[in-house]
């Protein structure tokens, strides 16, 4: 019998929706282990539980969890059988005979007052020497008395809090949701933040196309004398001189709706698109010109004139050019060259002293 319940929860990929959820009972023995009287025992405790610590318990014997963990089948069963919902005081005791393994699955709201460290103390405790004994039954009954202590001793942290137990189970669903997708399923978290920011941006050009008058969809312009006429003069000039790329809208149903968007804006033409002062459009070009060349008894002239094609203002700049610094101002300009030669005169006389020397 055992070996057919093993192969029957592990051909299944769900093996938990084998478990039956019964209407009034909240003990669910798959194994047969239970004795009448303990199970009954555990069904009035857990009944008493309810009103008096608030925790809905169940629990849960099986043989086997099949190819799963028995944390993935708790959870499983969790989620299934909506324990504890929508309150958010659930708790779910899972025993698997095959694999010796015991689970407790809180709600997200519980969570820190029935930690793993409970767990284990209540097992190694209480549940590991009676199973020594030979009384698994018992055991159960025991494990199942510890957990009502513990939440009976615990329950005024959450029946008194600010914040009531449902609506932090929420917020603490959704915070384990969030580590699950950034830590275990790394890709779905990108492929999922990928997939906000493309929806974003069409939506964003979803409604740069609706008329701002009628709701309809409009139509791109593209012919440059209509557009001429629907763009201000300034944007009309930066879309013509390639200083700013503009998309143009405009309705075909009413004939009233026209919307300009900036698309992009070139900024490395620095003498050619330069933002005017006084119109604030991207219009103004710069011309350098040298009115007059540094000499070196006088400094030079530069002129830079700023022109708005918009507004039409103008501006000249003028900024000295600065005459060579002269240190020697006495010696004349060919002096270097008898520097040299002299030099090099220098220079052969010495040879000719050495070679007299050696002789």
């Amino acid at each position: 019998i055992q070996n057919f319940q093993e192969i029957n929860y592990r051909k299944t990929e769900r093996p938990w929706e084998i478990v039956p959820k019964y209407v009034k009972k909240r003990v669910t023995d798959m194994v047969g282990i239970l004795q009448s009287e303990h199970r009954m025992e555990m069904e009035q405790i857990i009944e008493k539980m309810l009103p008096i610590c608030d925790v809905d318990l169940y629990v849960v014997i099986v043989p086997i969890v099949g190819y799963v963990t028995t944390q993935a089948f708790a959870n499983s069963i969790m989620f299934d059988w909506q324990i504890g919902e929508p309150r958010g005081n659930g708790l779910l005791l899972v025993i698997c005979q095959h694999e010796g393994a015991v689970h407790l699955c809180p709600s997200p709201a519980l969570n820190r007052y029935f930690s793993d460290d409970f767990l284990d103390l209540a097992v190694g405790e209480v549940f590991q020497p009676l199973i020594r004994e030979g009384k698994p039954s018992y055991a159960t009954l025991m494990l199942t008395y510890a957990i009502a202590t513990h939440a009976h001793e615990v329950r005024d942290h959450w029946r008194n809090h600010i914040v009531p137990l449902n609506v932090r189970n929420k917020v603490f669903f959704a915070i384990k949701v969030a580590e699950y997708g950034a830590f275990h399923q790394t890709p779905y978290l990108v492929g999922t933040i990928i997939f906000a920011i493309a929806t974003a941006i069409l939506w964003v050009q979803v409604t740069d196309m609706k008329c701002p008058e009628c709701n309809s969809f409009m139509h791109k312009v593209t012919d440059p004398a209509l557009m001429e006429s629907i763009m201000p003069k300034g944007q009309w000039l930066e879309h013509k001189n390639g200083c700013a790329h503009y998309r143009v809208w405009k309705c075909g149903a009413c004939r009233k709706g026209e919307r300009v968007v900036l698309m992009s804006r070139d900024l490395h033409q620095s003498n050619k698109c330069l933002k005017c002062v006084d119109c604030g459009c991207y219009t103004c070009s710069l011309t350098k010109s040298i009115e007059r060349l540094p000499t070196k008894s006088e400094d030079g002239i530069k002129k830079l004139l700023y022109q708005c094609e918009h507004c039409r203002i103008g501006r000249e700049i003028m900024l000295p050019l600065y005459r060579p610094i002269d240190t020697k101002s006495d010696t004349e300009w060919y002096g270097f060259l008898l520097d040299g030669s002299q030099n090099h005169k220098k220079g052969a006389n010495e040879k000719t002293t050495m070679a007299a020397i050696k002789l």
